[in-house]
């Protein structure tokens, strides 16, 4: 029966539907977690700040997931330029096997780096956004309570504004940037992520599609796919589950929803060899 009806576009869905309500369980834990207050205030913030980097992870990823449903209903959208986006669901994945996977104050770091540079990117005026100023106020707590100094938000600001009109980096931000920004994709592969993992997928065939995507979102048109593929519907199926499973596997060690997973992976491991047939065929293998 598996044989018969799983990669008919209905049943793929179906099962990724499944994943997405695995997300939503995911991010309800954290969010049941994150209600539990510590008698340290500075361990509660820095707990609370690592809890809604992951409950927004989980939302992004998720959100993305639901778009390219949306994009397979219609007939209209180009299939080549909407997997694209499957970039980004690379990249949020590999994020959350750094957070993860490392020391509290280097996961820290990294996520209060990419509040302020995002402030500094946008050039929002803080005092008119309550949000922002209570970001730069949570965040300057907690850099003190793991004695890492970063210059003043309105510094880093002015830096990343003036590289945006084009003047050079100067030596201080760019060893800065170094430090505290999050590894690239390769780099977090190579270190963090587990090929025998459910399901078991090369690291680099995740780290060749990334760059093949990376090339065809800046422009490329030589990694542009030419004419019809009535294949394409399947590649972008084929690649949604085992990415979704991927993060669904990493994520549930901090949301206590390893049995979901676990359901998931055996329903997966029904139909695998089905899967790696129609994966070959519409050129991913």
């Amino acid at each position: 029966m598996v044989d018969r009806a799983l990669f008919s576009i209905k049943t793929a869905t179906d099962f990724i539907e499944k994943c997405l309500r695995v997300c939503a369980e995911s991010q309800e834990s954290l969010e049941k977690i994150g209600r539990i207050e510590l008698p340290d205030d500075c361990s509660s913030w820095k707990r609370i700040k690592i809890l809604i980097y992951l409950s927004h992870s989980i939302y992004f990823f998720k959100q993305r997931i639901e778009f390219f449903l949306k994009c397979l209903d219609s007939e209209n959208i180009n299939r080549d330029i909407v997997e694209t986006v499957f970039r980004g669901l690379v990249e949020i994945y590999c994020r959350i096997l750094f957070v993860l996977k490392s020391d509290e104050t280097d996961v820290l770091k990294k996520i209060i780096w990419q509040d302020y540079y995002l402030i500094g990117l946008t050039n929002i005026d803080i005092r008119k956004v309550k949000e922002a100023e209570k970001i730069v106020s949570l965040n300057t707590k907690i850099l003190e309570s793991i004695s890492i100094e970063l210059p003043g938000i309105n510094v880093l600001r002015n830096s990343i504004q003036a590289r945006l009109i084009g003047a050079k980096k100067d030596k201080a931000f760019k060893n800065l940037e170094k430090q505290y920004r999050f590894p690239g994709v390769r780099n977090t592969l190579m270190k963090y992520y587990d090929e025998k993992e459910e399901p078991p997928i090369p690291r680099y065939w995740l780290y060749r599609r990334y760059c093949e995507l990376s090339e065809q979102i800046h422009g490329n048109f030589l990694m542009e796919y030419y004419g019809e593929n009535p294949k394409s519907d399947y590649r972008i199926i084929a690649f949604l589950v085992i990415l979704s499973l991927k993060f669904l596997t990493a994520i549930s060690q901090r949301t206590h929803t390893e049995e979901d997973v676990i359901k998931l992976i055996a329903e997966f491991r029904e139909f695998a060899p089905i899967y790696l047939k129609l994966w070959r065929l519409s050129g991913h293998l």
